[in-house]
């Protein structure tokens, strides 16, 4: 997944809503007001999935999920475990696409992964590539932003050693596209960014893994917490308010 203007190996960014804090540790926007920030979707991960619903807010974008993630300590309040073989599909094609959007998420990697997806939208179900995919590789513990541009995989940044998560530790990500620029990223802190369009699919965003020619792959092991999607890119000082709650 981390070939850039290739077809990777088989070996093979947030959500909306009202609760926590919003911006700048202001609350956020209540139920019955337009969310100025552009939170479309938000999973705060606070409940028990086993019931067999990951909950969002708002409702609509709940997900069945089967197997599911279990209830842990999260970044904030709860989070989700996932253990290597867990993928949630979310209710919705167009969280990420041809319009600007953000992604944000707190993960904490368990030691031992390999290549793995937390959040990510196929291209198809043909091919290993994506619309987005925002990708840890247990390898050298690097982070990628990685799209289909014009045929071809795109990951950045391209060197590794520019955005490393630790395993056993929190770190918070965010993946946007402004309509001609995609950023990525981590603890607050741009990482990587790179000039592009984007190829959209009508399959659905999940998390916790990805989809290599129709089946499910490159799972995530860690806990993942808040994810956030939103129909604009923020700004580096709004991710960076985010990543410091």
């Amino acid at each position: 997944m981390l070939q850039s203007a290739a077809v990777r190996t088989p070996l093979l960014v947030l959500i909306a809503g009202c609760g926590r804090l919003g911006f700048a540790g202001q609350p956020d926007a209540p139920d019955d007001a337009a969310d100025p920030s552009g939170l479309v979707a938000r999973y705060a991960m606070d409940d028990d999935p086993a019931t067999g619903v990951v909950h969002a807010e708002p409702a609509t974008f709940d997900a069945p999920c089967a197997p599911c993630p279990t209830a842990a300590p999260g970044r904030l309040g709860g989070g989700y475990a996932f253990d290597g073989a867990t993928r949630v599909v979310l209710p919705s094609t167009t969280l990420v696409g041809l319009a600007p959007f953000t992604v944000a998420v707190w993960a904490l990697p368990a030691a031992g992964n390999g290549l793995s997806s937390l959040v990510g939208k196929p291209l198809d179900t043909t091919t290993y590539r994506n619309v987005l995919s925002v990708t840890f590789n247990g390898g050298d513990n690097s982070l990628a932003f990685e799209t289909t541009i014009a045929g071809l995989t795109d990951a950045f940044p391209v060197n590794p050693t520019d955005a490393v998560l630790v395993p056993g530790a929190w770190h918070h990500i965010a993946a946007s596209w402004d309509g001609a620029e995609r950023r990525l990223y981590l603890d607050g802190a741009l990482v990587g960014a790179g000039v592009g369009t984007f190829a959209d699919s009508d399959l659905a965003v999940a998390i916790g893994a990805d989809l290599d020619q129709g089946s499910p792959a490159i799972f995530f092991h860690g806990t993942l917490d808040e994810i956030r999607f939103y129909d604009r890119a923020l700004a580096l000082a709004e991710i960076t308010a985010l990543a410091n709650p």
